[in-house]
């Protein structure tokens, strides 16, 4: 019994000592704010993105489904199936992009559907706190553009598109890889063995470069608006969309029936400055 008293005794001495420690241990007020600021930054900054709304009121940007419903959308960003491996869009933001760049989208898949085929959508305006996102995560030059550069990526201009293919029932269908990869396999000319692959990013980029885009030599799924230097930047606190080139030319109508043979190549367009990278 005294053996636990005396125990008990220490144990209690111990604690009143840390306690008393502690209570006089105080960290500086600015490491409390810093730590607050980044918690708060960690959890909240994805989401943090007054803009995207006031874009759409002074009709800057439009939803993708307004101007073709019949375009799968599958933004790669609001979920974990990217290269950050979380979700950097909020749950609520539609597929947005410029209304003349919306028409040209239009274009294709009008197109891609003569074929029994279709366009997925998985990324399209992009809000430029997700574009920091990407650059802190991945500051991989050639595949994420610098959001401090000046210039950044096209998709927070709205002129940019991650897109892929899928059949008549909106399934996926073979393509050189998934989306951000950045390996050899990404690149916009297909250089592996299958065939079935192959066609299908011929059909892809024979409708987008044949709708007004042009693509990007290190992802096959990435596609800008052919023009887009002559675009100025979106505006948050414009009250009138901000002026913009004709939409491109379309692609040559195609019959109802998916023909047997394979599509023709795209024709070369005109050189065009080479778009900055995603």
């Amino acid at each position: 019994m005294q053996n636990d008293e005396g125990r008990r005794q220490k144990s209690g001495s111990a604690g009143n000592f840390l306690r008393c420690r502690l209570s006089n241990f105080r960290l500086p007020y600015s490491v409390v704010l810093c730590f607050l600021a980044s918690s708060f930054v960690i959890r909240h900054s994805s989401f943090a993105d007054p803009d995207w709304r006031a874009l759409v009121n002074t009709g800057q940007l439009v939803e993708v489904a307004k101007i073709d419903p019949t375009i799968e959308v599958e933004l790669r960003y609001a979920t974990t199936r990217n290269c950050v491996g979380a979700a950097i869009y909020p749950a609520d933001l539609p597929c947005l992009i410029r209304p003349e760049i919306a028409l040209r989208l239009k274009a294709a898949q009008q197109y891609l559907r003569g074929w029994n085929y279709g366009l997925k959508i998985w990324d399209a305006y992009r809000p430029d706190i997700a574009q920091q996102a990407l650059w802190k995560r991945w500051a991989k030059r050639g595949f994420v553009a610098d959001p401090g550069d000046g210039r950044g990526s096209l998709h927070t201009w709205g002129l940019a598109v991650d897109v892929t293919l899928v059949d008549r029932f909106g399934n996926d269908v073979a393509m050189p890889s998934d989306f951000d990869v950045f390996t050899d396999d990404a690149s916009g000319i297909y250089r592996g063995k299958s065939d079935t692959v192959h066609a299908n990013l011929r059909l892809l980029q024979t409708a987008m470069f044949g709708s007004g885009f042009q693509g990007l030599s290190t992802e096959w799924w990435h596609f800008t608006a052919r023009g887009w230097e002559k675009f100025d930047r979106l505006t948050a606190d414009s009250t009138q969309p901000s002026s913009s080139p004709a939409p491109g030319r379309k692609p040559t109508p195609a019959s109802s029936a998916r023909p047997a043979a394979t599509p023709p190549p795209p024709k070369p367009a005109a050189p065009t400055p080479a778009p900055p990278a995603n």
